[in-house]
């Protein structure tokens, strides 16, 4: 009987310490809480423009006209401005004109101005509507070169910070565009005869229908060094013909002379694509294979037009030329 007791008496000293001991305490951690981010203030447009230091003209053309206080005061805003010494650079006279033209002066600052806070590290060809009768701006992003440009001019800054949206630094005055590539081909005489010849093939509508295309214009003098037969022989071959004005051509692509830097090679619109190369003299003048660009930059609503002193040929219909016994020039 005595190890009877002897159990029962461990039993109840183990159950005594099984409800008597004090269980460890517990660490509750505090709820995590994040603390909101501080709110950043930017300073509003003209405060911005007059603390950057380079923008004293445009500040004084903006004032002139009252759009300074519009600016400030817009929902959304985003200034394409011209530095100091973009203006500097105006024709001698030019400036002044402008200051004395209140109406072409508003019409030119707002097209600098696009109604909404955007920021330019965007993809090419991207066009927005600005302030001047929602006429477009065309934004392109030259990656291999590192540039963005506003309707060919080169953007130095970009995407400020202001109150109400972002300010841009530009190195030249945008142009607004006088309508589509055909509309400018047609209104001028020195390039009647690529008119003819676009609407002859029908290619002037398929110019108009693209909205992101680049045009190497041969002038009238430039058609007029091909050999009269050559002329006669592509007239007579619609499909040469086409193949012709199609290398004269970069579709689905905006290229201003800033995209456009020694033995670059882009495909033409003709059948085949074959390239055409931009090439840099020593004097600044840039070449479309052995063509000269005498004017650059032309823009567009769709595109950009640049004129050319000389007919372009892609190889294979010179290949055919020289089977019928002709030479280009």
């Amino acid at each position: 009987m005595s190890g009877y007791f002897l159990l029962v008496f461990i039993l109840g000293v183990t159950s005594s310490w099984g409800q008597t001991t004090t269980p460890a305490p517990t660490t509750q951690r505090p709820p995590h809480t994040h603390k909101p981010r501080p709110t950043v203030v930017y300073p509003d447009l003209l405060t911005t423009l007059t603390n950057e230091g380079q923008f004293n003209t445009l500040i004084d053309l903006l004032k002139l006209t009252g759009l300074d206080a519009t600016l400030n005061n817009a929902p959304e805003v985003t200034l394409l401005a011209p530095t100091d010494d973009a203006f500097a650079r105006l024709p001698a006279g030019a400036l002044d004109s402008l200051k004395n033209d209140q109406n072409t002066l508003v019409e030119l600052l707002k097209y600098h101005t696009i109604g909404d806070a955007v920021k330019l590290r965007l993809k090419n060809d991207h066009v927005f509507k600005t302030l001047n009768n929602d006429l477009p701006v065309r934004i392109n992003v030259y990656g291999l070169l590192h540039t963005v440009s506003a309707e060919g001019v080169n953007v130095t800054k970009r995407d400020i910070h202001v109150k109400n949206g972002y300010l841009n630094y530009l190195d030249g005055i945008l142009v607004t565009p006088s309508g589509n590539i055909m509309d400018i081909i047609s209104s001028r005489a020195d390039l009647s005869t690529l008119n003819t010849l676009l609407v002859n093939t029908g290619l002037d509508k398929v110019i108009r229908a693209d909205q992101n295309i680049t045009v190497f214009a041969p002038t009238n003098m430039a058609f007029s060094s091909v050999d009269p037969s050559v002329l006669n022989y592509l007239q007579g071959n619609v499909k040469a013909e086409t193949e012709v004005l199609l290398f004269h051509v970069v579709n689905r692509m905006t290229l201003y002379s800033i995209g456009m830097k020694h033995a670059l090679t882009f495909p033409s619109a003709d059948h085949h694509h074959d390239r055409i190369m931009t090439l840099e003299d020593n004097n600044g003048d840039i070449f479309v294979n052995h063509a000269k660009v005498t004017e650059k930059d032309l823009s567009a609503t769709n595109g950009v037009l640049h004129v050319i002193d000389q007919v372009l040929v892609p190889t294979k219909i010179l290949v055919n030329l020289e089977g019928q016994g002709l030479t280009v020039g």
